[in-house]
């Protein structure tokens, strides 16, 4: 340790990049610049989550026997490093898919703290359930993006002061769930969990529709704790959003899910709901774009698998695993 002055351990529940910038605070480090000279490293805007990275890594070499008290703060990749693969945290396997990487989450409140905690690092948060606030991915002033090295000390390059929004309790349900998980290592819970978004129709993309993304999260949190109230909610946003998609089709997002909590919402769902119409003729204005995977859509129109390609290949309609059901369910159902 003879040219590093502070060596932090990790704290509880504690963020990688959290103790990475607390250690670049401890030697006096308050911009990117001032860090890359101290550890000769180039390109501090990568991911620095596991114990293979680099900065880690040089950080470690120099920690002599408090090395491995040091590296038990960072994630362990569960493929070669450079792949994007699951990691370990705390003891829990997360889905490579559940990962956040490149620009970050950041609570201010935490980080006035100095203790980022790892579900920030959990690409499904919106929001920080230690103090219900709402992450911040970019700077509200300049719109760069925040990245794990960004405001060291609380602000943006361009001056503006990072202040989370405040959020209400449930707001943070899915965090809530998120973070018992993990607390309690149950990695079969996060698989079923990333089975149940696929079969929502979940879109890990931010630029897609944020109120819609947390409605599909709860509605799986919801189906995990066995909890009706936000699976109704999502059957309420799906007639919302798609009006023109007759009930059945909407429900067979969830019909075949086997849990007795699915099935008490469903049968509410069909008592509180008049059968829809025939699907309207095409306007020029499309409607948004319904999906239901095959499996999905067989299911629903009691055709088999090969019949559903067929049709594809007569429509000559392509898709990659998953069919957007406007007309082509219609046609599909009296093919």
């Amino acid at each position: 340790m003879d040219d590093m002055i502070f060596l932090p351990y990790p704290l509880e529940e504690e963020s990688p990049s959290s103790i990475l910038k607390r250690f670049a605070l401890g030697h006096g480090c308050e911009c990117p610049a001032q860090l890359q000279d101290f550890t000769f490293m180039i390109n501090l805007n990568k991911s620095e989550m596991t114990i293979c990275s680099p900065l880690v890594q040089w950080i470690a070499a120099r920690a002599g026997r408090d090395a491995q008290r040091f590296l038990a703060g960072f994630y362990i990749p569960l493929v070669r490093e450079g792949k994007h693969g699951p990691f370990e945290i705390n003891g829990t396997i997360v889905p490579s898919k559940f990962i956040r990487r490149g620009p970050v989450a950041f609570c201010s409140q935490c980080w006035d703290e100095r203790h980022e905690r790892y579900i920030k690092d959990i690409s499904l948060t919106e929001c920080c359930p230690y103090h219900h606030r709402r992450y911040i991915h970019e700077c509200p002033a300049c719109h760069h993006k925040l990245y794990w090295i960004s405001a060291l000390n609380g602000r943006c390059a361009c001056g503006h002061v990072f202040v989370s929004e405040a959020c209400s309790d449930d707001d943070v349900y899915s965090e809530r769930y998120l973070l018992e998980t993990i607390r309690n290592q149950d990695s079969s819970a996060l698989s079923k969990l990333k089975m149940l978004l696929l079969e929502l129709g979940y879109c890990y993309n931010r630029g897609g529709d944020s109120e819609e993304r947390k409605v599909v999260l709860n509605a799986a949190a919801g189906i995990m704790r066995g909890q009706r109230q936000y699976i109704d909610e999502y059957l309420h946003y799906q007639t919302k959003k798609y009006p023109h998609i007759p009930l059945s089709y909407i429900q067979a997002k969830l019909r075949h899910i086997n849990e007795p909590v699915i099935k008490t919402s469903l049968e509410q769902f069909r008592m509180d709901h008049t059968p829809a119409p025939s699907l309207p003729a095409p306007s020029f204005v499309d409607p948004p774009e319904f999906e239901l995977s095959r499996a999905q859509l067989v299911r629903i129109s009691r055709h088999s698998m090969k019949e559903l390609k067929n049709c594809q290949r007569t429509l000559d309609f392509h898709g990659q695993g998953t069919v957007y059901a406007r007309y082509l369910i219609d046609i599909l159902c009296h093919y």
